[in-house]
């Protein structure tokens, strides 16, 4: 047996870093490949879904010329002199209506992603497809800003019609409910930066002031002592399900089912 000496095992080696160099440059032009095309999809993808003059809550301040020119400014503006209400709305669905795993799995169902837009996204223009901003910031309920603005109000739109044209199911139950019937309106029991009812915080009381001979009776006395609020029963959630079209049933004709009662009273 032959032992190589160092020149036959120097050349050996530079063999064997050619041939194991050849490979990996080989397997490095795929992989180069792959991820070049991984960046391409990603890239379109974000395209199709985000229009280009539609900054994220992330960066409101990098409004397009566009939403310059229609006098849309961002939640930060507003942030200036409100922030408490600010912080309030970040944390709503109102907010993040954009980036709800509910709606963006819907979007990709559908082929004209505008009837989203419409109504998650603020300052939409059906012409061009775009939109100002993602979610439903402050301007989609108070309009653009106003230059006027403190010196001019910058009042929101209370109309049930206003909000019926995003919530078409909670709109058509509380039109034929007698809450509807006697002008009731939206905002006399949703805070509107929140997103939560006045009863969250003061529980039945805001029922009270115009039901006040009902919650004081035997049977929503009982109720109330087992903490079984009005809304338990009276705004039905037991058919709840993820929205058919954009669209589900959500109560607002506040009419105490059967339903209702058998979730607790199953021997009944």
């Amino acid at each position: 047996m032959s032992i190589a000496g160092p020149e036959g095992a120097e050349k050996e080696f530079t063999d064997i870093q050619q041939t194991t160099g050849t490979g990996w440059q080989a397997k490095s032009q795929w992989i180069a490949l792959a991820l070049s095309g991984c960046l391409v999809a990603f890239s379109l993808g974000l395209t199709l879904l985000w229009p280009a003059s539609a900054p994220s809550l992330a960066a409101p301040e990098s409004l397009s010329v566009a939403a310059s020119a229609e006098g849309y400014e961002s939640p930060q503006r507003c942030r200036e002199c409100h922030e408490e209400i600010y912080q309030a709305w970040t944390h709503t669905s109102h907010a993040n209506a954009l980036f709800d795993p509910i709606v963006r799995t819907y979007m990709q169902t559908i082929e004209e992603p505008g009837e989203c837009f419409a109504c998650h996204t603020t300052g939409y223009n059906t012409n061009s497809g775009q939109f100002i901003l993602a979610g439903v910031t402050c301007e989609a309920c108070h309009g653009p800003y106003r230059s006027e603005h403190p010196d001019e109000s910058m009042a929101i739109a209370t109309s049930p019609d206003f909000c019926g044209s995003c919530h078409p199911s909670t709109h058509s139950e509380w039109e034929s409910s007698r809450h509807g019937q006697v002008g009731v309106l939206c905002i006399d029991c949703h805070e509107v930066h929140t997103q939560t009812t006045y009863t969250e915080t003061v529980e039945q009381v805001l029922c009270a002031r115009c039901h006040q001979a009902d919650t004081q009776n035997e049977v929503h006395q009982q109720h109330a002592d087992a903490e079984i609020h009005c809304i338990d029963c009276h705004l039905d959630r037991s058919h709840r399900t993820i929205p058919i079209n954009g669209e589900k049933a959500t109560g607002h004709s506040f009419a105490a089912t059967g339903g209702n009662c058998t979730m607790c009273h199953l021997d009944q």
